[in-house]
């Protein structure tokens, strides 16, 4: 496609104490087979990570995960998503009426338009 990239994966590291139940560490390290260049100010760069946990405004998610409830297979395309982020407390309150269990490492984020 024009003004993309294209790199092949060569390896996953999944976080070490991932659980795919509750969904708890949901985070992996991929190891491409070429290098990217990374420019400041170009389409692909690296970011800086937060230094607070961030209780309200707007994020941006990315990643290739599953696009729907009980799905369990990954999508090959890398989404990505403008999100809401919410206090956490509100959070607990929302995700625990579910049955979703809502820990201090996760930061909550929604939009009504997903």
């Amino acid at each position: 496609k024009q003004n993309s990239t294209m790199r092949y994966v060569e390896q996953i590291v999944a976080h070490e104490q991932y659980d795919p139940v509750d969904i708890l560490n949901d985070i992996a390290l991929i190891k491409l087979q070429l290098e990217l260049p990374l420019k400041p100010g170009s389409a692909i760069d690296s970011i800086s990570l937060a230094k607070e946990v961030i209780e309200s405004g707007s994020c941006i998610v990315s990643g290739w995960g599953v696009t729907s409830f009980g799905s369990k297979k990954p999508t090959k395309t890398l989404y990505w998503a403008n999100l809401e982020i919410f206090p956490f407390s509100g959070c607990v309150q929302q995700y625990e009426l579910g049955g979703v269990q809502i820990t201090n490492g996760m930061v909550c984020a929604m939009s009504d338009k997903l």
